[in-house]
Parts: C-alpha cells; structure tokens; sequence
C-alpha cells in the first residue's frame, strides 16, 4: 500500500506542475506577459527575472523554464507546508505579498 500513496502523491504533484504551465502559458513556450513595473514573464512558466534568478534557470530555454518553474512552485509549497491554494497565490503573486490576492481561489 505505501508503494501506492508514493505514486499518487507523484501522479498529484506532475498534475499540479502541468496544470500551473497550462494556466500559466496555454502550453506555449514562447508566451510573453503583460509588463509589470517594466519587466514581463517569459515561457512555459511565466516566470520574471527575479523568479529565474532564484531558481538558477534561463527563463528564455522551454527546458530550463519547466525546471525553473516546477522549482519555484515547489518552493512556494515548502513555504505554505504544501497549502496548494496559498502556494499558487504566492507563485502567481511574486514576492509581494500584497499581490497575494484570491486570484487562483
């Protein structure tokens, strides 16, 4: 049984992975988004400047984009102790916590 609940937690966390580039990019890897404060989000992820930066990723490369943002998110679940709705509030929000907001509720 405990061979089971692994691959459901697996099968879980790649749903979730793929669901946030869905919403994210439409699964395009050269989606641009809408400037913010003169930056705009890149990729499969969307991830800004600071986002690659702090994931080591060239935001610009598809593969390197997912590795980016799966570790992002993954971040954002450690910090929430793996709350999904406060952990996607934080990846789609940045840094700030007043872009927090129930975007992803």
């Amino acid at each position: 049984m405990k061979g089971t609940h692994a691959s459901i937690a697996r099968a879980s966390r790649l749903a979730l992975a793929l669901a946030v580039m869905q919403t994210e990019s439409g699964g395009n890897p050269d989606a641009v988004g809408p400037e913010v404060n003169g930056e705009r989000a890149k990729g499969f992820y969307q991830l800004m400047p600071g986002a690659a930066n702090d994931t080591g990723v060239n935001r610009d490369d598809p593969y390197e984009n997912i590795r980016g943002g799966v570790t992002y998110l993954r971040g954002r679940l450690d910090e929430t102790k793996g709350d999904v709705a406060a952990a996607l509030r934080r990846y789609h929000g940045g840094g700030n916590p007043r872009n927090w907001g129930p975007k992803t509720d």
